[in-house]
């Protein structure tokens, strides 16, 4: 089976797509900025452990709901520019949320061990809300 060509992607971006596709496939939440830069940064974090090296290429600082990066959100919105990735405005009691989701079934070329460590945070952290995830992190 022949999948879509994706465009040119940055490592973050391919990570963010793949993040969120694979989140897709087991939709029992929303998949906001905060919930895929949450989940990255753990991703990120085990890579370094075990390849030396990230995922994303992002850098990350202490922000006011955990790790936050400049390279993972712009990453997102240049996703929803290309069509690759949907932003779906979601009122909630804090106000108005995102919920993102792959645009396309075409497949990103990650390395087997990145992609590992990826379906690795997904299986393990993906299913949990935000506020869980934050506990984690």
């Amino acid at each position: 089976m022949k999948f879509p060509e994706l465009p040119e992607l940055s490592p973050a971006e391919q990570a963010v797509f793949y993040l969120v596709a694979q989140i897709n496939k087991e939709k029992k939440h929303t998949v906001g900025c905060n919930h895929i830069m949450k989940l990255l940064y753990l991703a990120d974090l085990i890579a370094k452990h075990r390849l030396g090296e990230t995922i994303t290429g992002a850098c990350y600082r202490c922000y006011f709901f955990g790790p936050y990066s400049g390279e993972i959100e712009e990453a997102i919105v240049s996703l929803v520019e290309k069509g690759l990735l949907h932003d779906t405005p979601v009122l909630t009691n804090a106000g108005l949320a995102h919920d993102y989701t792959a645009g396309t079934t075409a497949e990103v070329f990650l390395d087997a061990r990145k992609r590992a460590i990826l379906d690795e945070v997904v299986s393990k952290f993906g299913c949990l809300s935000l506020r869980e995830i934050l506990k984690a992190v």
